[in-house]
């Protein structure tokens, strides 16, 4: 008896760590598999003298250049001014990072959802809410995209734990903890600020100094990043005019909708209404809205959403814990069908990390090679060839824009590409469809992040698209790898294409 009870605890924990464990050992492979490319290379490059040539005044001299481009031209997040430390250090040192970062994410999120080790259902929506629904195709499994989108989810997550504490915190570490968030990312910045100043609004105990001091902190990040001369090279992401356009990223915004929806489920029923009125609710709640309406003002990128999705994850685990509370059978049959997903996606999406990394060392020897300013011939997956269940893990439309060596290579099934062999599907000039393949005809240099519109069974997709020329017997060509085509690609049929 005495055994039954002492094993008991630990048992209970197992459904918790388990996964937890899996999943971080998953992330972490795949952070480490995956080749340095996009912006690792554009951060890199700020380094070339270093690393070619270890020194101090070559790192400081690399250094200083990058902040001063980064303030200028780009944004002065915290991820991003030290970018170069982040590029420079052992590769097995920012992957522990990553992996890291994945763990604290997932766990702080189950301590702030108060689903770890209470509530199996729950957490097994947590995790297939950041595993599933969380937009990682969005080349966020290279080291830079992680370090602002990753590792900020976990600094938030943390901080939202210490400002929900009975015992208030420190004011000066309320400050400093706050402004590292907010200085690490602005939509973070704002989905912490929504959080803080709702819950003090509906919660009289939480107007403190301490609340004070951490809404202080928060705007001042955000004013700070926001007036840097940098956002101003950048602010045509900002779409204000598409605020009210609901239809537009329905499905990307669905872990908000549903999260909306069973807040209001629970608040029909009065046995359920007290969930809602706890101060992690609360919390959530004004933290989700502060995301949505980043995303719903910048609606772009797709990694715009990351901060609402995972904090409606949050949210989502927090409700479902309340429901399932009572009802064992239902919580550990969801609980076996969403961690199953969770762990069996990223275990077939990790022999394509594998082949990525060798067609990125395929090419990279080709080029060499033949020469850097020379086209060559070599093993690409396309966003049209990959498969479905990787789930653009990791996506292929990183070629498009991943520096060298993919400025310079072609597809390897466009070798003996000639128009006779393909499907035309131009709109307004002659463009083909050839073994996952878009080919313009001619040669064009200014196809590089250009506007484009893809017709997937007739209906219009509008992207931005990069292309490279290249020659066959057949003549002269362009190919071209269009932006987040991957999505498209899997549900429907590539009916024609047009240049905008």
């Amino acid at each position: 008896m005495l055994h039954a009870k002492t094993s008991s605890p630990t048992k209970k924990t197992l459904p918790y760590w388990i996964p937890l464990i899996v999943l971080t050992a998953l992330f972490t492979a795949m952070f480490g598999i995956m080749p340095p490319l996009r912006d690792d290379q554009w951060f890199m490059s700020f380094a070339t003298a270093f690393l070619e040539n270890p020194s101090i005044s070559n790192f400081i001299d690399g250094f200083r250049e990058q902040v001063v481009f980064r303030y200028n031209f780009d944004n002065a997040r915290i991820p991003n001014i030290l970018g170069t430390v982040w590029v420079v250090l052992p590769r097995w040192f920012m992957v522990g990072v990553l992996g890291a970062s994945f763990a604290f994410a997932v766990y702080l999120g189950a301590r702030l959802s108060q689903t770890w080790r209470s509530s199996a259902a729950g957490f097994s929506v947590l995790i297939f809410g950041i595993v599933i629904a969380l937009p990682w195709f969005d080349d966020m499994f290279t080291v830079m995209f992680a370090m602002n989108y990753l590792v900020p989810s976990a600094l938030t997550a943390y901080a939202a734990l210490v400002f929900l504490r009975q015992v208030p915190p420190h004011t000066a570490l309320a400050f400093a903890l706050a402004l590292v968030v907010g200085l690490w990312h602005e939509a973070f910045a704002a989905t912490m600020l929504a959080g803080v100043v709702f819950t003090a609004i509906i919660i009289p105990y939480y107007r403190r100094p301490a609340t004070a001091a951490m809404a202080a902190a928060l705007i001042a990040a955000i004013i700070f990043l926001a007036s840097v001369p940098g956002t101003a090279t950048r602010i045509g992401s900002f779409h204000p005019e598409r605020f009210i356009k609901l239809h537009l990223g329905v499905l990307t915004g669905l872990p908000f909708y549903l999260f909306a929806i069973s807040a209001l489920a629970l608040w029909a029923r009065k046995t359920t209404r007290r969930h809602l009125i706890t101060p992690q609710f609360v919390f959530i709640f004004g933290a989700r809205g502060g995301a949505w309406a980043v995303w719903r003002f910048f609606l772009t990128d797709y990694r715009v959403s990351w901060p609402m999705i995972y904090v409606s994850s949050i949210g989502l685990a927090y409700i479902v814990g309340k429901i399932f509370a009572t009802r064992a059978k239902p919580a550990w049959a969801a609980y076996a069908v969403l961690i199953a997903a969770s762990i069996v996606q990223p275990v077939m999406s990790l022999p394509w990390f594998i082949k990525m990394r060798q067609e990125v060392m395929t090419a990279n020897e080709a080029v060499m090679a033949a020469g850097e300013d020379s086209v060559v011939f070599t093993p690409v997956t396309t966003p049209f060839t990959a498969p479905w269940y990787t789930m653009g893990r990791p996506s292929f439309e990183i070629y498009k824009s991943g520096g060298f060596p993919f400025y310079n290579a072609i597809p390897e099934q466009l070798k003996d590409f000639s128009p006779e062999n393909a499907v035309h599907i131009g709109i307004s000039e002659n463009v083909y469809f050839h073994k996952g393949c878009i080919v313009l005809e001619g040669t064009r240099t200014d196809i590089h992040s250009a506007k484009c519109t893809l017709y997937f069974d007739g209906k219009p997709y509008a992207t931005e698209c990069f292309g490279t020329n290249f020659t066959t017997p057949a003549g002269e060509f362009t190919y071209i790898l269009p932006l987040h085509s991957f999505q498209k690609a899997k549900l429907h049929h590539l009916s024609g294409f047009d240049l905008n």
